[in-house]
């Protein structure tokens, strides 16, 4: 997946659970407490936030496009009412 320079998304969950690994670039992912992180090439992270209220809001903060490798696990059980983990 790539998202150019300047992108912001609008809230949303993953679509299923998925492993997000950043190939380039620099995004920050602010989850529904508010707490933000800040994700740079090489990190990894997983993400099961389908049944949460609003999910996630993500943006490319960088200089250069994002490029994202999506890993997704369709036949992964939903979990309900749990954040979004960013660790």
């Amino acid at each position: 997946m790539q998202l150019p320079v300047g992108w912001n998304g609008p809230w949303h969950t993953d679509p299923v659970p998925q492993i997000v690994i950043f190939l380039q670039g620099t995004g920050t992912w602010t989850t529904m407490d508010g707490t933000n992180h800040t994700f740079n090439t090489g990190d990894v992270y997983f993400g099961n936030d389908q049944a949460s209220k609003n999910g996630h809001y993500s943006r490319n903060i960088g200089e250069v496009p994002m490029y994202l490798v999506l890993i997704q696990f369709a036949n992964w059980p939903t979990m309900i009412n749990e954040p979004c983990w960013l660790t």
